[in-house]
C-alpha cells in the first residue's frame, strides 16, 4: 500500500505500565501515508507479559516489540523480544493484523480510557527458543531471498559494543505466505 508503519516497544507513559511477568502492555502503532509522511491511524499491539524471571535475585527483565515487517497494508510481523538477567532473551515472532483494529489516534491515555479499543490481533508464528535456539537481542526483521529464489526471513541482532552479547543472523526458509 506505500504506507508506513512505526511503533514502540512497550506501552508510552499515558498509556500503562510497562510488561510484567503477569501483565502485557499496550504499544501503539502509528500508520503514516509514505507519499505524504501524514499520519493516518495509531493502533494498539498487546505486548504479552514477560515470559520468564530473572534467575538472579538482582536481576531485571522486560518484554517488548523490538521490530515489526509490514506484509501487506493490514498484515505484519512483529518481534517480540525480552530479557531476563542471568537466563538471556526469548525471542518470538508474532502475525498481526490490523484488519478490524480501533484506531487510537484521538485517545490521549488508552489507561484513561472508557472507550472500547479492539487491539490488533495477534498469533504466534515462531519461537526460537522453542526449536532450540539460543537467540541474543533481536532487533532486525527483513524479507529476502536465497540461493534457489525461495523467500526467507532474516532476523539479526547486534552486540550493542558489549562483550556479554554477540552478533546473530537467523534466515528462515518461507514454506508458505498467508493469504489476503
Amino acid at each position: 500500500s506505500g504506507d508506513v508503519f512505526v511503533g514502540v516497544e512497550a506501552a508510552l507513559y499515558q498509556d500503562g505500565p510497562n510488561p510484567s511477568l503477569t501483565s502485557g502492555s499496550l504499544s501503539r502503532i502509528i500508520r503514516y501515508d509514505g507519499a505524504t509522511g501524514e499520519p493516518k491511524a495509531q493502533y494498539v499491539y498487546p505486548v504479552s507479559p514477560i515470559p520468564q524471571a530473572a534467575t538472579k535475585a538482582d536481576g531485571g527483565n522486560d518484554n517488548g516489540m523490538s521490530e515489526m515487517l509490514a506484509l501487506d497494508d493490514h498484515r505484519l510481523l512483529a518481534v517480540e523480544r525480552s530479557y531476563a538477567q542471568g537466563f538471556g532473551n526469548n525471542v518470538k515472532i508474532m502475525m498481526m493484523d490490523l484488519a478490524d483494529a480501533t484506531d487510537v489516534s484521538a485517545i490521549a491515555s488508552l489507561a484513561k480510557n472508557d472507550q472500547r479499543v479492539v487491539p490488533a490481533r495477534k498469533s504466534q508464528v515462531l519461537d526460537l527458543r522453542a526449536i532450540g535456539l539460543v537467540p541474543d537481542n533481536i532487533e532486525a526483521m527483513s524479507l529476502g531471498k536465497a540461493k534457489d529464489g525461495s523467500d526467507v526471513l532474516i532476523l539479526g541482532s547486534d552486540n550493542n559494543f558489549s562483550a556479554n552479547q554477540k552478533t546473530q543472523f537467523y534466515a528462515f526458509k518461507i514454506q508458505r505466505r498467508p493469504q489476503q
